[in-house]
């Protein structure tokens, strides 16, 4: 009988409130764990997104130039009239608001190079091995516009680049960059 009355008075085991509170504690941590987890994976796509519409935008700015430049040079080799806005569409640089794009996949003196957005303009493409470019790919979502409006006497060209995105959440998003392109004729 001493036995017996020793075993219940061994008072070492859980009780059922114990393993409740137990449990309780135990999904709480969890739950905070996997908010935190999901809101830092949002974070990571919304800069991860940030970053390549910033990359596209300084693309856009860097395409205008290249076909300032190729203009410029094209002029001086050949002794020619060639504007530094030749192969611009007239509406992508009257500065009147006008959204244009612009196609990198296309030489830069070639005439459907910069394309004048009738409306919206064209999500662009990914392919993964070209990149982002109009012709092929899957859609990514981005929308590049590029503005133009000539001052100084027509001897600057304020260069606008905005790239557009709806984030997963729906929230639509934008990054500008903005530069002065001077014709160093």
């Amino acid at each position: 009988m001493d036995n017996m009355n020793k075993y219940m008075d061994n008072k070492t085991g859980m009780t059922l409130v114990e393993v409740i509170i137990a449990i309780a504690v135990l999904l709480t941590v969890s739950t905070a764990a996997i908010t935190v987890v999901s809101s830092s994976m949002k974070v990571k796509r919304v800069s991860q997104d940030y970053s390549v519409a910033t990359i596209l935008s300084a693309e856009g700015i860097e395409l205008v130039r290249q076909i300032r430049d190729t203009n410029r040079i094209t002029h001086e080799e050949s002794n020619s009239s060639i504007d530094w806005t030749y192969s611009m569409p007239n509406q992508c640089v009257n500065g009147s608001g006008t959204k244009c794009y612009v196609d990198a996949t296309v030489a830069p003196l070639h005439h459907n190079r910069m394309q004048f957005c009738a409306g919206h303009c064209p999500e662009l493409l990914f392919d993964s091995n070209v990149g982002y470019q109009y012709s092929s790919g899957d859609p990514s979502g981005f929308v590049r516009t590029i503005g133009i409006r000539i001052t100084g006497g027509s001897d600057i060209m304020e260069v606008s680049s905005t790239v557009s995105w709806q984030d997963q959440s729906g929230t639509n998003r934008e990054v500008v960059v903005r530069e002065n392109l001077f014709d160093w004729e």
